[in-house]
């Protein structure tokens, strides 16, 4: 079944994807994904279906209800063998022993986004493959800012000259309080959230050394959002 998996994987280049630790039934391949992405999966599926003989199944499941239904179904041999999620269901779904690693071939993992696939790692081990990044981004109206600040310094300085606090009027807004919009400001700082241990895992209680430079904020979808 894994190697089916990575087979599919390799043909469509369908990054995101999570292999299910208790899959549905031998020798067909069944899939959850929420109403955005299944129609997409349906067309793979015929693709699929068409060179390699094996039977797929998309079935539609809200995004936000794959993990729950999983929960259930998973254990009872009755889950999917993919669902389609955003990485940061990855700790969970490890944890409650509904998720299986993969192994990709090298030359496939150095398709892809190193930091993306870094996502969806766990240790030394690989969850899923990312198939979109999403990253906070400035934007900006041309009509108060001709020309985008180039610096940060620059940033603060026209954010300020279009302030106007008893107006109501801000320069620079930013979602708060919200760690995914901010993280690139504190990390470039040299800020971080979590270490890591001996084998790379994130480790709340572990400090780690900080970095310089501007280090974006980004989440990875692999079988997600």
């Amino acid at each position: 079944m894994k190697k089916t998996i990575a087979v599919l994987l390799g043909v469509v280049m369908l990054a995101g994807l999570f292999l299910v630790a208790n899959g549905s039934e031998s020798g067909k391949l069944l899939i959850w994904a929420d109403e955005t992405r299944a129609p997409v999966l349906e067309q793979v599926a015929t693709a699929f279906e068409d060179a390699y003989g094996v039977p797929v199944e998309v079935q539609e499941v809200g995004f936000g209800d794959i993990r729950g239904q999983l929960a259930t179904a998973g254990p009872a041999g009755e889950g999917p063998d993919i669902i389609i999620g955003a990485h940061d269901w990855l700790g969970e779904l490890i944890q409650n022993g509904l998720i299986e690693p993969i192994v990709l071939p090298a030359a496939m993992v150095n398709d892809f986004d190193p930091v993306a696939v870094d996502a969806f790692g766990w240790g030394e081990q690989l969850f899923g493959v990312p198939y979109a990044t999403e990253c906070v981004a400035l934007i900006y109206n041309k009509d108060l800012v001709p020309t985008p600040p180039a610096t940060f310094e620059d940033l603060i300085a026209t954010a300020k000259g279009l302030t106007d606090q008893e107006a109501g009027e801000y320069g620079f807004l930013i979602q708060e309080p919200d760690p995914y919009h901010t993280f690139a400001l504190f990390s470039a700082g040299g800020g971080y959230i979590f270490g890591t241990d001996a084998d790379g895992v994130l480790e709340a209680s572990r400090s780690q050394e900080p970095t310089t430079g501007w280090s974006p904020a980004c989440s990875t979808k692999g079988n997600w959002r």
